[in-house]
């Protein structure tokens, strides 16, 4: 079976029998490079069913033939036949147990790099939609529940079905109608199970839910935590938190109280059929004297070691209904389609000189608002295109089809006369350097971030590259250097530190074509001008698409195209643009307006 066959489904709080099974089975699809394991974990199973099993008997034998009749000779060997079938009870219960759980928790840890392969290939788009508790929730969270329930809930499942199958033989073998008896109580359990279980169900898919929301609203309030205080907002983002963990409380009260109600019923009912044997045993002990005190014990007993597993089940059955929730959940993941494959005729770009053009280049998210309208340029190699225009004009979105972080939904992208859709996108994006206005650094050293997806890159180059970035001279002043650990998100440097250091992981990969989308923005004077120059330094012989906020920062692009709703209004120099009454114009004549009034402002702050 192949589990990407069998779809996850879309109803959480209410899945049918034939979804549950299907999501059991397309867990044993993961299962089966360990089936041997699984099937030996079985067998062991067996054997320890079998072994427990036997001991009632021994309870027949001690009554029957060595206390009524006086005959003790059979004892040693009796007693010795118990202390074996407890040593073997105890093998084969560490072996099952050991065998199961390597199999279950193997094919979870498959389950787990499958799903963080997946989200490393789901298109951009996905992390736009989805917010991070929700993924956290489901790949950490969900996997977890699923473990418990796939591996321990399977292995007590599995155990107490062999002793459950014995123990009721044995029980038949001794008497049949006292049997028939035992099992009158068992329809009115199986209901109650079952109906519990599809509460506990509804309930727990809502608890996940309202968890994943806290997830989600912890990391917000983390993350914005500087906006937070100073606007004010604790109050009001404490009132948000406790509105949903109340929701999220009343829903895990609601699951614990259908299974504390669950547990006690089905224990009622167990007992009313545990009285009845009793009465109806005594009688036929009394009655009937080929039904020895003997065989009533040792029914009772193989009736008794038939019902834990019962009672067991009551509690196993509702953490296997949240277990299917959270593989729903998980599934549900693992289906979402991954971001566009190469095409089967894709080849690797190779001696790239950095020729972009857009030919009529259309592109919607949603398939229905155009953002893009038909672009046409093209950027020689080695030339700087400055990309500017009102907010919501589709800067940051022309420049993000290049590396197909979006593919087009019209029209073509042409890198060195090679349609981009027929590049392996690893090859594509090996040629493309991105420094983007919110640095990203990763857990590790300063040198592991700059080296960041070539680890083995020699020290000397790292050096090389910090250099050009304007980096090494602050990197070799920390306590550690290069070694020096960055905190979570470079805490610890600045702004420019930060950017400077993206800037040299850049330089490392000496990509032919660059994007800067917004890279100075949000930067003080003196960081900003120690990255401009950095920038600079990268962007010689490369061709370069920048986005910049400051719009005096592109004075000197070779070329400056001016997007207003989604399309090209004007093409040219700055001088060029500067010369028409257009948009461009408007554009830079504000926003020098407005840094004429800050520089106003300051001045006068400071006198």
């Amino acid at each position: 079976m192949n589990p990407s066959h069998i779809k996850a489904p879309k109803n959480f709080e209410k899945m049918t029998g034939e979804e549950i099974k299907h999501l059991a089975g397309r867990f044993m699809g993961y299962m089966k490079p360990f089936l041997s394991q699984f099937i030996l974990g079985c067998v062991c199973a067996v054997f320890y069913g079998a072994s427990a099993a036997v001991q009632p008997f021994f309870i027949k034998y001690l009554m029957d033939d060595v206390l009524k009749k006086g005959n003790y000779e059979p004892l040693k060997w009796l007693l010795i036949l118990i202390l074996v079938s407890t040593i073997l009870k105890g093998i084969f219960m560490y072996a099952q147990g050991f065998l199961l759980s390597y199999a279950g928790q193997s094919a979870v840890r498959h389950i787990r790099d499958e799903v963080n392969a997946h989200l490393q290939a789901l298109p951009i788009s996905f992390f736009e939609k989805w917010q991070a508790g929700q993924i956290m929730y489901r790949v950490i969270t969900d996997i977890h529940q699923m473990t418990d329930t796939f591996t321990q809930a399977v292995i007590v499942l599995i155990a107490d079905f062999f002793v459950f199958l014995f123990s009721v033989g044995a029980m038949i073998w001794i008497d049949w109608r006292l049997t028939l008896v035992a099992f009158l109580a068992s329809p009115m359990i199986a209901f109650i199970m079952h109906y519990f279980g599809n509460l506990i169900q509804k309930f727990v898919s809502r608890m996940q839910n309202r968890v994943s929301d806290l997830n989600s609203l912890m990391q917000e309030n983390i993350n914005g935590i500087k906006v937070i205080k100073a606007f004010g907002a604790e109050e009001y983002e404490e009132k948000r938190f406790a509105e949903i963990n109340e929701r999220s409380f009343a829903a895990i009260m609601k699951s614990i109280q259908f299974k504390l109600t669950q547990t006690p019923l089905v224990e009622f009912f167990g007992t009313i059929g545990v009285i009845v044997i009793i009465a109806f045993g005594v009688y036929l002990v009394n009655m009937k004297p080929s039904f020895t005190a003997g065989s009533f014990l040792s029914f009772v007993a193989f009736m008794l070691m038939a019902t834990s597993p019962i009672n067991r089940f009551s509690n196993t059955y509702a953490d296997l209904r949240k277990g299917f929730v959270s593989a729903a959940r998980v599934f549900e993941l693992l289906d979402i389609p991954i971001e566009a494959k190469d095409s089967g005729n894709a080849r690797e770009l190779e001696g790239v000189k950095g020729e972009v053009i857009f030919e009529d280049s259309k592109f919607s998210y949603d398939g229905k608002t155009p953002i893009l309208k038909g672009i046409t340029f093209t950027a020689n190699p080695g030339e700087t295109v400055a990309v500017v225009g009102p907010n919501g004009a589709g800067k940051t979105t022309l420049v993000n089809l290049i590396p197909r972080f979006y593919d087009l939904t019209g029209g073509k992208i042409f890198i060195d006369k090679n349609e981009i859709r027929d590049i392996k996108i690893k090859s594509l994006r090996s040629h493309i350097g991105v420094v983007l206005q919110d640095t990203v650094l990763f857990s590790g050293t300063i040198r592991d971030n700059i080296a960041y997806g070539n680890p083995d890159i020699p020290l000397e180059k790292v050096k090389e590259a910090a250099v050009i970035a304007n980096a090494h001279d602050f990197i070799e002043k920390l306590p550690e250097g290069y070694d020096t650990t960055v905190g979570e998100k470079g805490v610890g440097l600045s702004g420019g530190q930060k950017q400077r250091i993206s800037i040299a992981r850049t330089v490392l990969r000496h990509p032919e074509i660059l994007i800067l989308d917004e890279a100075t923005s949000s930067l003080d004077q003196e960081s900003e001008a120690l990255v401009q120059d950095a920038l600079e330094k990268l962007m010689k012989g490369r061709t370069t698409f920048v986005i910049a906020h400051k719009l005096s920062t592109i004075r000197g692009a070779d070329r400056i195209l001016v997007l207003n709703a989604g399309r090209v209004e004007e093409v040219g120099k700055h001088e060029e643009l500067m010369k028409k009454d257009g948009l461009y114009r408007k554009l830079y004549e504000a926003q020098k307006m407005i840094e004429e009034t800050e520089e106003i402002e300051q001045n006068t702050e400071g006198e």
